[in-house]
């Protein structure tokens, strides 16, 4: 069963905000919270609330080194590698429980023309070279390899299957 348009809930609520996206905290309980860029003299969140299956995270934060990713697109495809090889980390979350098809993840400002996108399909990287820039920021232990993966990224949510992600809220929060 797809989604329906009900997936999103959008609020809006003028309200005072503090900052509220903290880049060293993954986005693995459930929520997650993004600062938008001032404009016009006042600030703005979006408050994502889910299930810890619909939502994760590829930034830094959760592990994750994207290796080259479009600032201004939605819809394409990124490649990644885990920074380390330790599942304590959480690295692996957004391809636990029924896998990353359809889990909305936190991205960093780098990548993605928007805060929060849908996995839409990942494979392992045909091309699973790492540029030494990178290598060094990739921490193994004994012989464990690195895994590049490619991701395709997505904006569109209506697609996402509610049996699998439940359901999930999208809430922009502002403050004048």
């Amino acid at each position: 069963m797809l989604l329906s348009r009900g997936f999103m809930a959008v609020s809006f609520a003028i309200i005072g905000v503090n900052a509220t996206n903290d880049w060293t905290k993954p986005c693995f309980d459930g929520e997650c919270a993004y600062d938008l860029p001032e404009s016009s003299g006042g600030s703005r969140i979006m408050k994502l609330f889910g299930s810890t299956k619909s939502i994760s995270d590829i930034t830094p934060a959760a592990g994750w080194v994207i290796l080259d990713c479009d600032p201004n697109l939605l819809d394409q495809e990124i490649r990644l590698v885990c920074e380390t090889d330790d599942e304590d980390l959480g690295y692996n979350h957004a391809f636990e429980r029924y896998g990353p098809v359809g889990k909305i993840v936190r991205l960093p400002e780098s990548c993605g023309g928007g805060p929060f996108l849908r996995i839409a399909s990942t494979a392992l990287a045909e091309d699973q070279a790492l540029l030494p820039h990178v290598q060094g920021r990739i921490n193994r232990r004994g012989d464990a390899t690195d895994q590049v993966h490619v991701v395709k990224l997505g904006g569109n949510f209506a697609v996402i299957d509610a049996e699998k992600c439940q359901q999930g809220t999208l809430n922009s929060l502002s403050s004048a």
